[in-house]
């Protein structure tokens, strides 16, 4: 994590935010300054040098599960 990402989540933690976090381990900066974090555990996989198995497709896919549960 970055020394400004780190500030920003410090500063709204002061102002009384919480803070939620998406990272695929559960043992990071972030993770440890959140009030909840959502792991998700992928290696890194590259096949044939060009095709990156790691996606972002976990996170989308918790962030429409949160969306929806939170629309009711």
């Amino acid at each position: 994590m970055n020394l400004t990402r780190f500030l920003r989540v410090k500063h709204f933690r002061e102002q009384g935010a919480k803070i939620v976090s998406i990272t695929n381990d559960e043992d990071n900066t972030i993770a440890n300054l959140s009030d909840l974090n959502f792991s998700y555990h992928l290696e890194f996989k590259i096949i044939d040098r060009t095709i990156n198995l790691t996606t972002q497709v976990p996170v989308v896919y918790l962030l429409e599960r949160l969306s929806r549960a939170l629309a009711g």
